[in-house]
C-alpha cells in the first residue's frame, strides 16, 4: 500500500477539479479514495451523534409542552376524582332523603329503604287482568319441550348372563 501524504490537498476550483478528472491515474484515485474513507467514520459518528442530539431536544420538548400541569389554565375545574365524588354525592342524597320531584304536580320522593319497607308490609297482590289490546302484545308462550327419548341400555353380552346364577 503506498503511504500518501497526512496533510490534506488544498481546496480546488471547478476548473482544476475537471483538469483533475482528466488527468488523474489510478494511482491518484487510490489516495483520494483513502482520504475520503478516513474522513468516513469520524462524519458518522459526529452525523449520529448531532442526529440523537436534535432527538434527544425534540423529545425533552414534547415531554414540557405535554406533560399534566404545564398548562395552567388547562386545570380550572375540578378533578375527574372530585366531579364522581360529586355525582355519587348527588346520588346518594337522592336515595336516601325525602324531596319533591314535582312539587306542582304533588310527586314527592321518599328514602329507598322507606319505599321497600312499605312495598312489603302493603304486598304486591295480584296482578290486574290485561286488556285486549295488552294481551295481542304479549308475547305466546313458548310450548313446553317434549322430553327426548332416552336410549334403551344395551344388553348385556352373553357370557355375562352365563356368569350370574
Amino acid at each position: 500500500m503506498p503511504e500518501s501524504d497526512p496533510s490534506p490537498a488544498p481546496p480546488l476550483n471547478p476548473a482544476q477539479t475537471r483538469e483533475a478528472e482528466e488527468t488523474s491515474s489510478p494511482a491518484d484515485l487510490r489516495e483520494t479514495t483513502e482520504e475520503v474513507q478516513r474522513g468516513g467514520p469520524l462524519a458518522t459518528i459526529v452525523g449520529v451523534a448531532g442526529s440523537l442530539f436534535l432527538f434527544l431536544i425534540v423529545v425533552e420538548l414534547m415531554y414540557l409542552y405535554t406533560r399534566p400541569g404545564a398548562d395552567p389554565a388547562a386545570n380550572d375545574g375540578p378533578s375527574p376524582a372530585q366531579k364522581i365524588a360529586e355525582v355519587r354525592a348527588e346520588g346518594r342524597k337522592a336515595l336516601t332523603t325525602y324531596g319533591w320531584v314535582d312539587k306542582a304536580k304533588g310527586v314527592a320522593r321518599i328514602p329507598i329503604d322507606r319505599a321497600m319497607e312499605r312495598t312489603a308490609a302493603e304486598g304486591s297482590g295480584p296482578l290486574p287482568p290485561l286488556t285486549p289490546a295488552q294481551a295481542k302484545a304479549q308475547p305466546k308462550p313458548a310450548a313446553p319441550a317434549k322430553p327426548k327419548a332416552q336410549p334403551k341400555a344395551a344388553a348385556p353380552p352373553a357370557a355375562a348372563k352365563k356368569a350370574q346364577p
